[in-house]
């Protein structure tokens, strides 16, 4: 499949959510949200499910390999007509990195929500660096509609060209 991946960082209170809603709506790109498939196998009571549940009553968090199936069977679902694919709050450090590139291939453009206080800045800036030719860093601390502009000229080349063809403006 030939449709860009774009992976969505930031951390509580980037914005992340907003903009993303904001990418679905204008773009049509498809929102993957491994979070919330999560949440669907715990309430399903899949086997999936339980196994997720359980590692959460143990305060943990569900590691990002273990939900990857649920994300590539997503994407498998989709059938032509697909603009992108739209990752969301991952990855947040190189070894969830590696899972996605490995099993999802690697991105297309990263965009990147900054805000002060954001505990997991120093996880995920190994990745930001590592990709820095794709990513696109922001201001998360601003008006959502101003960040939101700011991302619009890489995502009309992005889907313009349906690839890595893109300059990452700062």
């Amino acid at each position: 499949m030939n449709a860009p991946i774009v992976w969505i960082m930031g951390g509580p209170n980037s914005g992340k959510d907003v903009q993303v809603q904001k990418i679905v709506e204008k773009y049509g790109f498809t929102h993957i949200d491994p979070n919330a498939m999560v949440d669907k196998e715990i309430e399903a009571k899949s086997a999936d499910g339980k196994k997720f549940e359980a590692i959460r009553k143990d305060g943990k968090e569900v590691p990002l390999a273990d939900i990857v199936p649920l994300v590539e069977k997503q994407i498998m679902g989709q059938r032509g007509g697909i603009n992108g694919f739209l990752l969301n709050g991952y990855p947040r450090n190189e070894a969830e990195a590696k899972v996605l590139e490995d099993r999802l291939g690697q991105p297309t453009m990263i965009i990147a929500l900054d805000v002060q206080g954001d505990t997991n800045k120093k996880e995920s800036k190994a990745v930001l660096q590592k990709y820095s030719n794709i990513t696109m860093q922001l201001n998360a601390e601003r008006d959502a509609n101003e960040v939101f502009e700011d991302l619009v000229p890489n995502m009309e080349t992005l889907v313009k060209n349906r690839g890595p063809q893109i300059s990452i403006g700062r």
